[in-house]
């Protein structure tokens, strides 16, 4: 049930990605121990490839909420292969 809610999310975050020099578009929600669920997009900027990645926003918003603690995450991309979170992220996310 959770991960449908996740995938949802994450799924219409995506569509607001801003990705104009990858074409690489991302969507991550997150479910909080709170029950709460935050989600973002990927967002790029004229000096790529840095930018904004769909999990650090999902977790900015989660703390600018005030929340603290991820129970789950779910990270949706184009593409066949499985998408992982980039090393910054997985820092980010632990």
């Amino acid at each position: 049930m959770i991960a449908q809610k996740l995938l949802k999310q994450a799924l219409k975050a995506k569509e607001h990605a801003y990705a104009p020099y990858s074409q690489y578009y991302v969507g991550a929600a997150i479910y909080t121990e709170n029950g709460n669920i935050f989600s973002a997009c990927n967002v790029e900027n004229i000096s790529f490839p840095c930018g904004t990645c769909a999990e650090a926003g999902a977790i900015a918003a989660m703390v600018a909420a005030g929340d603290k603690k991820i129970k789950a995450i779910l990270i949706t991309a184009d593409g066949k292969n499985l998408v992982y979170p980039c090393g910054a992220c997985l820092q980010r996310i632990a």
